[in-house]
């Protein structure tokens, strides 16, 4: 009599579909009153549901970002003094993987062309730690465009599970106004990515 032993079987877990991505990176953006305690405009003057790169800063894309499976979800309120854009971005790889890969690909330059814009990399913007985000990072930048509006603003990325919060600022002209206000918006977008992750 022969005995047979059978290879136990590990349970897989299906990958999130895009449309529960696409839940996903809704629940977790900024509601469109969000701003509003903190100087931000009523409501959005932009709500694009669609996918979006988390970063091409230095003319890069990610590789996270060429994954089969991405969805995303951007807001954008204009207020006197205070400009935000919140994209939320929902993979089927972990959040602190796309951060990694972000802050390789903002590392890759100092100064890079992006159509009629020319961007330089100004350091990195340090944020505070924000609770239930696994990891974040923030830079600062300046850009010259061809028409002459320059400007200085700051981007910060949180990663929760699955999730990615990218936030980009515009607060006042000097590198410190915009990392101020970077600070205080990435607190309310960490808040919401929560929300999304829940």
């Amino acid at each position: 009599m022969t005995s047979t032993t059978l290879a136990a079987s590990t349970p897989t877990t299906a990958a999130p579909d895009l449309p529960t991505l696409q839940k996903q990176a809704t629940a977790a953006l900024i509601a469109p009153g969000g701003l509003v305690a903190v100087g931000g405009a009523r409501k959005p003057s932009e709500d694009e549901k669609e996918t979006f790169w988390v970063t091409d800063v230095c003319d890069r894309n990610i590789a996270a970002d060429a994954g089969p499976v991405h969805a995303s979800h951007a807001r954008t309120w204009s207020a006197d003094g205070l400009w935000v854009r919140n994209t939320t971005h929902a993979y089927t790889v972990p959040g602190t993987t796309v951060l990694a890969q972000v802050k390789e690909a903002v590392g890759s330059c100092k100064k890079y062309k992006s159509q009629d814009e020319s961007i330089a990399i100004l350091g990195p913007a340090t944020l505070p730690s924000y609770p239930g985000t696994e990891a974040r990072y923030g830079y600062c930048y300046r850009t010259e465009r061809a028409s002459g509006t320059d400007f200085v603003a700051c981007d910060a990325f949180l990663a929760r599970g699955n999730l990615v919060s990218a936030v980009m600022v515009i607060q006042g002209s000097s590198r410190k106004s915009n990392t101020d206000g970077l600070v205080v918006v990435a607190a309310v977008a960490a808040e919401a990515l929560g929300r999304g992750a829940a």
